[in-house]
């Protein structure tokens, strides 16, 4: 699913909560932003109302045309979260030429003291 910031705005309350992938596109720029949540709508959310990656708001702000893709772990041929993520960032070169500082989550090694 593909959506314009308006049009997810104005049905976000009727979408489900799910996780997932999603994809930040900004058409201006043409520059991406991927991020995973447990629940992509709120997190979606977050970054256009200034609480998530602060480039992309500033942007936003500015007039940049944006669209969000949605991507769900069951429809592609990935293990988790993660994987996709990481994939995604690297299609879309998102490190170097997008607005993601880091390749995307690794898995944390839990301490057993």
């Amino acid at each position: 699913m593909r959506l314009t910031v308006t049009e997810f705005l104005a049905i976000k309350h009727k979408l489900p909560v799910e996780k997932g992938v999603y994809l930040l596109k900004n058409k201006t720029l043409n520059t991406y932003y991927v991020g995973q949540s447990m629940d992509m709508v709120s997190r979606v959310s977050a970054h256009f109302s200034g609480r998530g990656n602060g480039d992309v708001y500033h942007d936003y702000k500015l007039g940049h045309d944006f669209e969000i893709g949605f991507y769900f772990v069951n429809t592609h041929q990935f293990r988790d979260l993660n994987e996709l993520e990481r994939h995604l960032i690297r299609i879309y070169d998102c490190v170097e030429a997008g607005y993601n500082r880091r390749k995307g989550n690794t898995t944390r090694q839990v301490s057993h003291k």
